[in-house]
């Protein structure tokens, strides 16, 4: 069976030739559409063997998507972006896969790769891949991205596009290959993510115009208000789209943690207790769940429930973390220190997880310890003001 790689690009001179170099031993075709580079994208690739497309943007990441898949050829067909990878060690899988005659389509799990995420089912790095090497963890996403070339199998949604419902539509037989797809995307530049974000926020308001009862484009655009920190926006969107898929735990989350950030907890709490009817053992749902039960007074209820959390998901220095706030609340700093540095093993290079270490040791009176965490912070970032003056706070008072 042969196999295509296709891609859109814009301006990914840094990226796409390690992103296309990383399937190349298994290509029998690659397809780049570009959406009007003005970088050396376009020479790049076709340096690597690629077909070039000039596409006219639109505002539509499918449309771009699919005209690439009209050009393929092979017998399967797999997507990547510029910033992505694929590990050598998974092309054999996937030569094995394309060769599957049931299958016609494969998850694969995307990790977003990041050291300061505070996001839904953040996963430790568990050292398996030297593709994670400088990261903590990641986030995951499980996506379509490898499938048979087939005319009635297309993208859909204008932006954060997905193969799925084409293939489900003509009763196409979806199999988990939980092979990872590495992105890098969280990691690019300051500026770039912005744009980016912005970008998708326009896309996604198009998208709300355009089909108003979709509850997608409603929660895109409250995460991208989110981002840009507007939470008067985002909580409109986001109850909009909770509203239309209210066991979407995705949505209950993003929607929980917006309203205890604008100290609307107890509505918080309320959407949080009717969601663990349909996730009763979700440790992100327990996460915040427990850190409002505190918040609202209820101090000894969040720690049963944050605990619960950790008994569901071990390695989860989300639960750690609020644990540990709860407890400099109560001013048991032992139990804070022994919390704070459980998620610091989890997620080493968190300037905020050591900032809170930091402190509860300088009130056990632990100075060479707490400098030592401040130390760390400012390590990952030379310019943090408040581990500087807690640095000279206890240099001062010594």
């Amino acid at each position: 069976m042969k196999l295509a790689l296709c891609m859109i690009a814009l301006n990914e001179e840094r990226y796409i030739a390690d992103a296309i170099k990383s399937l190349k031993p298994v290509l029998d075709e690659i397809i780049v559409v570009d959406t009007g580079s003005t970088d050396r994208t376009k020479e790049i690739v076709k340096g690597l063997g690629a077909k070039v497309i000039d596409f006219k943007w639109c505002d539509d990441f499918s449309a771009a998507r699919n005209i690439g898949l009209d050009a393929a050829t092979s017998d399967w067909i797999i997507v990547i972006d510029g910033d992505e990878r694929i590990s050598p060690k998974d092309l054999p899988i996937i030569k094995k896969l394309i060769e599957d005659k049931e299958a016609d389509a494969y998850i694969l799990i995307q990790r977003n790769y990041g050291n300061e995420l505070d996001t839904v089912d953040y996963t430790i790095n568990d050292g398996a891949y030297e593709e994670a090497a400088d990261y903590d963890g990641w986030y995951p996403s499980r996506l379509v991205r490898l499938f048979r070339n087939r005319k009635e199998y297309r993208f859909s949604y204008k932006v954060h596009e997905l193969m799925e419902p084409s293939i489900l539509k003509h009763h196409g037989k979806i199999i988990d290959s939980k092979i990872p797809i590495h992105h890098y995307g969280v990691s690019r530049g300051s500026d770039e993510l912005l744009a980016k974000n912005k970008r998708y926020l326009d896309f996604a308001l198009a998208h709300i115009k355009d089909i108003p009862d979709d509850s997608k484009p409603y929660a895109e655009a409250g995460r991208a208000y989110i981002k840009m920190g507007e939470f008067d926006k985002a909580l409109d969107l986001l109850i909009s789209a909770y509203k239309m898929f209210p066991s979407s735990n995705r949505i209950i989350l993003g929607l929980t943690g917006l309203l205890i950030k604008m100290n609307r907890t107890d509505d918080a709490k309320k959407v949080l207790e009717q969601s663990l009817r349909f996730y009763p053992d979700s440790a992100d749902i327990l996460n915040n769940l427990g850190f409002a039960y505190f918040q609202l007074g209820n101090t000894e209820e969040g720690i049963k429930v944050l605990e619960k959390s950790l008994k569901v998901k071990e390695k989860n220095p989300g639960a750690y973390t609020n644990l540990g706030v709860i407890y400099i609340g109560k001013k048991d700093f032992e139990q804070a220190v022994r919390c704070f540095g459980e998620a610091a093993k989890l997620n080493p290079r968190n300037k905020k997880t050591h900032y809170n270490l930091g402190v509860a040791l300088k009130q056990l009176g632990r100075h060479e310890d707490a400098i030592a965490e401040f130390e760390k912070i400012l390590s990952l970032d030379k310019n943090h003001e408040l581990a500087k003056e807690q640095i000279e706070s206890i240099k001062k008072h010594k």
